[in-house]
């Protein structure tokens, strides 16, 4: 079995949030809105993961703190992004956003207990699992998942230089 510690799930949030600038620091608000063939735009990508967070730290107890508007128009099932529109949040406020998120999402990671843990909860398709299996699916699946396909919107904005 695989456990993980609360200090090596902060330490996986914490790479991922600097990966996440390594990605989009250098980029403009109109490249971020370019997505690649068949995928989403950073813009999106960036947006989804911060609405993700905001579902983790919920589920770990904490404040969610993320508009309603902001987890419409970027949460699970969302329209794409492929252009700048009014809907759409300008790259550089979702990335104040992300880094004004992370100190919440790391201390309620380290403050989550085994028995908080081990609590049942529902996944969106109705059937049950641990809060564990959920923070695992967020964590190591889902924002590895997102964080991945930057890469593709990177070259879709014209950036080819290897990060990684």
């Amino acid at each position: 079995m695989l456990t993980l510690t609360n200090a090596q799930l902060k330490s996986q949030a914490q790479l991922q949030t600097r990966l996440v600038h390594m990605h989009l620091d250098d980029m403009t608000h109109a490249e971020s809105c370019i997505a690649p063939v068949g995928g989403n735009s950073a813009n999106w990508v960036l947006g989804h993961l911060i609405v993700s967070r905001d579902e983790i730290i919920g589920l770990l107890g904490g404040q969610r703190g993320q508009s309603a508007a902001l987890n419409a128009r970027y949460g699970a099932g969302s329209q794409a992004i492929a252009a700048a529109a009014d809907d759409v949040v300008d790259l550089a406020t979702l990335l104040t956003l992300w880094d004004e998120q992370a100190p919440q999402l790391y201390a309620q990671i380290e403050a989550a207990t085994p028995e908080l843990y081990a609590q049942e909860v529902t996944r969106r398709d109705g059937s049950k699992t641990t809060l564990s299996a959920r923070i695992a699916f967020y964590l190591l699946f889902h924002e590895s998942f997102h964080l991945g396909q930057l890469e593709y919107t990177r070259h879709a904005a014209g950036k080819h230089a290897g990060l990684i």
